[in-house]
Parts: structure tokens; C-alpha cells; sequence
């Protein structure tokens, strides 16, 4: 009788590793393609803020992790697909447009913050859709960016984040 309860035992705990290495090995599998997902088994971000639309600005461990991702449904995930990645620290949006300015990463070291790379997205109808791609504009210096902003009227950075900047 102690066999069965040894294999039923030890089958839990093989179940259990074996469904942490396909979230891992998934996980793994969407970076190197591309996408940025969070969400799922990520929760309790430091920062998670709503700025217009599916559109918000979330921060995962610490604040340097600060991304623009679009909201998936109402989970309560999100996706950075295509999107600024890690560091924002300004961000603007109406109607037409989300803005961002960010400090670039090398790999997962800190933010290069003697550089900032500027963003833009058009918005158009669907957005709230994550399958619906979005054109993303940049990165571009900061007079790329105001040559844009003054053609366009892009909007004002009205989110600063003075201990990112």
C-alpha cells in the first residue's frame, strides 16, 4: 500500500514540474518571438496604471520595468507587443495619439539614461482588440520627435516620472 501512495505522491509532484516548465518554456518561446505578455502567473506589478483606452503603463518588479502595454480583455493582463519597451518615463496621449519617451536597456541591465528614445502611436479604431496591430513610430531623437510633434500636433508628455527621467 506505501507504493501507491509513493507513485500518487510523487505523481502530484511530477504534474505540478512538469506544468511550471511548459509556462517557463512558453514564456520563454514568445520573448525570443517577439511578443511581451504579462500577465497570467505575473501579478502585484509595482506600477499599473490606465492612461487612455487599453493603453497603460505598468512597472513588473521594480520601477525601471516601466513599459506601455494594451490591456487584454478584462483579466486584467496585458501585451507589449510592438510596443516601448522598458524605460518609460513620460507619457502622453488624446484622441489621436500615445506618446512616450524612454531610456533604453541593455539586455536586463539598467536604463541608459544619457539616452532617450522617442515613440508615437497613431491610434485607429479595433485598438482594444491585442490582435490588431498598432503602427508604432520610433524611437526617434529628441528633434526627430519635435519635428513630429509640431507636423502632427502630437500630445503633451502629461505622465512624467521624475525618478525615472
Amino acid at each position: 500500500m506505501r507504493w501507491l501512495y509513493m507513485l500518487v505522491f510523487h505523481s502530484r509532484r511530477l504534474i505540478y514540474l512538469l506544468a511550471l516548465f511548459a509556462v517557463v518554456a512558453l514564456a520563454v518561446i514568445a520573448r525570443q518571438a517577439g511578443h511581451l505578455y504579462l500577465g497570467g502567473i505575473i501579478s502585484g506589478f509595482v506600477h499599473d496604471e490606465v492612461l487612455d483606452g487599453p493603453y497603460r503603463l505598468v512597472a513588473i518588479d521594480i520601477s525601471e520595468d516601466m513599459l506601455l502595454c494594451r490591456t487584454i480583455g478584462n483579466s486584467g493582463d496585458c501585451v507589449g507587443d510592438g510596443l516601448p519597451k522598458p524605460t518609460v518615463f513620460q507619457a502622453g496621449w488624446n484622441a489621436q495619439y500615445i506618446v512616450v519617451a524612454r531610456h533604453p536597456r541593455q539586455g536586463q541591465g539598467a536604463p541608459n539614461r544619457p539616452v532617450s528614445e522617442f515613440y508615437y502611436i497613431q491610434r485607429k479604431a479595433g485598438e482594444e482588440n491585442v490582435l490588431t496591430r498598432v503602427s508604432v513610430v520610433g524611437p526617434l531623437t529628441e528633434g526627430e520627435y519635435q519635428e513630429e510633434k509640431s507636423r502632427l500636433q502630437l500630445p503633451e508628455f502629461s505622465r512624467i516620472f521624475d525618478d525615472l527621467k
